[in-house]
């Protein structure tokens, strides 16, 4: 919104009050939406990476040590 547009320093006639609610007046006005293209990322499967970290962590590693003895 630039400087010279902000709804109170625009005077309005008697008709244009009629159309306009004093509502509508103090609403901020939403920003436009800048479309940006689709993000390039892979589709990871991070259910199936965090599986197989916790799978190495608490099953793989731990037979690992108890078959070396530690």
């Amino acid at each position: 919104m630039g400087r010279n547009k902000k709804p109170w320093n625009k005077v309005l006639s008697a008709a244009e009050l009629d159309e306009h609610k004093f509502d509508d007046i103090w609403k901020r006005q939403r920003k436009e939406r800048v479309n940006h293209s689709p993000s390039n990322l892979p589709k990871v499967d991070v259910h199936g990476i965090l599986f197989a970290v916790v799978a190495v962590v608490f099953v793989v590693y731990p037979l690992i040590q108890w078959a070396l003895g530690r």
